[in-house]
Parts: C-alpha cells; structure tokens; sequence
C-alpha cells in the first residue's frame, strides 16, 4: 500500500513539473475574427502612413523581426531587414514623393486560430523622382503578416509591390498581325 502511494504522489509531481503553463490556442469567433481583420488592416494603413511620412521608427513598428519584400522590379529584392532598410532609403533619397493612397479591395485570409493572415490590396501610389518625373499609379500588394503574441499585435512578415501595366496597342496589334 506504501509503495502505490509513493507512486502516486510521484506521479502527480511529475505530471504537474511537466505542466510548463502551455498556451492553449482556440477557433476565433466570427467577432474576434473580424477585431483581428481590423487590426490587420490597420497594421497596413499605419505601414502606408509610415513609409509616407518617411518615419523609419514607425515602419518598423509594423513589421516583424525579419521581413522578405519583392518590389516592382529585380533591384528591389529585400530578403532581410538590412537590405530592406537599404531599400527603403534609396527610395527615399530616389523620390521626393512617395504617397501611398487609401487602400481599396481589401482581401484577407487569415487562419482559424488567428496567428497568420495573407492580405491583397489595391492602392493609389504617388511619386515624383528627384528629377522632377511624376507618377500617379494603382499599384496591387500583397502582404503577409503574422500575430506577434508576446506584443498583441499583427506584424508584416513579407510583402510583393506589383505595378499593372496595360499592354501597348502597338504590341497587341502587331500580336493580331503576326497570327
């Protein structure tokens, strides 16, 4: 009987040691789900603020630790923060103005547990070059973004800028003509 009870008490000491106050994960409600949306998208509009500001302080507040951006073209591959960062600064030093516009079209998929989220975007972007070219353009973004759970708030992990452009005439008229 000493011996059963010696396992006992043992063996709750070993299954409460190893109780290491795990976090439990649970399905968002459709409310929670739409308060964690909202958070996404504000995390967007405050990195759009942010980069139109030109306040680095604030953009990297809204990302993660380590971020991958794909811009519009090959010089604008970023698969770190530093090169981000030196992304970020030869845009500023290139464009005197930089603005993104209010987002449109908002798509956001997101996890059940509400950790990950996938976001895709329209958005008016204006720039001017430093050698006074103006731009005024409708660019599509994607944006990845993840639940930083220590701070409660969303982060952007990756993102890709792509600017639609509409084939020329000329060359979908010499398409029909080569057919």
């Amino acid at each position: 009987m000493k011996i059963r009870l010696i396992i006992l008490l043992l063996s709750f000491v070993f299954f409460v040691g190893c109780n290491n106050e795990t976090e439990t994960v649970q399905l968002l409600t459709n409310s929670q789900r739409q308060h964690e949306i909202e958070a996404i998208t504000t995390t967007i509009k405050n990195y759009n603020k942010a980069t139109n500001a030109r306040d680095w302080s604030a953009l990297v507040n809204t990302l993660n630790d380590e971020v991958t951006f794909f811009g519009s073209d090959k010089g604008e591959t970023s698969k770190d923060m530093a090169a981000f960062k030196e992304t970020v600064k030869q845009q500023w030093e290139d464009y005197t103005t930089f603005e993104y516009g209010t987002i449109q079209d908002v798509y956001v998929e997101m996890d059940n547990y509400g950790t990950f989220a996938n976001v895709i975007y329209g958005v008016p972007l204006s720039v001017v070059s430093k050698y006074g070219v103006s731009e005024e353009l409708f660019v599509i973004v994607q944006r990845t973004l993840k639940k930083d759970m220590k701070n409660d708030k969303w982060v952007i992990c990756s993102g890709i800028l792509s600017i639609p452009r509409a084939e020329k005439p000329e060359a979908s008229l010499a398409k029909s003509v080569n057919k």
